[in-house]
Order: C-alpha cells, then structure tokens, then sequence
C-alpha cells in the first residue's frame, strides 16, 4: 500500500515522512555499523588483514548489507523502474562521496590518536570510536543522496 491509498487522516504529511525515512535509514546504518565494525575486527584481528584495507572490505559489505535493509525497510514505496544490479550500482556510486567523507575521518581519528601516542590498532575502543565518528559524519550525505539518485521515485 502506498501513500495515497491510505484515507488522508492516516497519511503523514510530507516533511514527517521524510523524517520518518530518515529515522529508518539511521536505524538501518546503526544495524549496518555493526557488520561493519565487526568485519574490520575479524579481518584485522583474527585473519591479520592490514587494518586499512580491512576496512575497505568491511565498508564493500556494510554498503550491500546497507542497500538491501534499505530497499525491504526504508524505500520500499519507490518504484522498481532500473534492474536491481543498476540500483545497486547506483547505491554504490551514490554512496561513494559519503563513504570517502567517512574513510578520511577514520584514517584522520586513527592518525590523531597516533600523534598523541595512542596505539589504535591495539585499542578496539579507538577504533570503534573512529567507525562510529566517521559514520556521523557521512550519513547525512548517503541519506540525502540515496533518496535523490537511487530510490527516487
């Protein structure tokens, strides 16, 4: 059932709705943050992968995990017009300039802590700490343009 199928005193007016969406699709990055957090400790941890391009494939699954949360959950009334593999594609291209944002502030975090003679590596809070602050800062990004260039109507 989309929107307009609903009696007017059950509709929520536009700018809730997209308040609404943008809660979900926190709630969703929240979900998300986990796969990411826990594959980069895996990876680095556990499999001894390099911490920085362990977080490059922690991100690569965040953001499939992130997509498929966010067409069941979040832009579900968006019409399917593109096949899937170009919403992804597009998600994945949409969500690149917010994923840099949020490497840079993780590497900057990571090479802050560094200076000040912390060891984050060693430090799963810093670390975690870095995820979470790069993450802040790129969702706003992803969010405005996932609505725009992916699940636009």
């Amino acid at each position: 059932m989309n929107h307009g199928d609903r009696p007017a005193m059950f509709r929520l007016p536009q700018a809730l709705r997209a308040e609404a969406s943008f809660f979900r699709f926190l709630g969703i990055g929240a979900s998300v943050a986990m796969i990411d957090m826990g594959l980069l400790l895996l990876l680095h941890s556990l499999a001894g992968m390099h911490l920085y391009a362990a977080r490059v494939f922690s991100f690569t699954a965040a953001i499939g995990a992130s997509y498929l949360l966010n067409r069941r959950y979040n832009f579900r009334h968006c019409p399917r017009c593109r096949h899937t593999v170009h919403d992804v594609a597009r998600f994945y291209g949409a969500h690149a300039l917010g994923n840099a944002i949020n490497y840079a502030v993780f590497v900057g975090l990571l090479e802050g802590f560094r200076e000040v003679g912390l060891q984050p590596a060693g430090h799963a809070g810093l670390l975690l700490l870095a995820i979470w602050l790069g993450g802040v800062v790129g969702v706003s990004a992803n969010f405005m343009l996932s609505r725009q260039l992916v699940f636009d109507r």
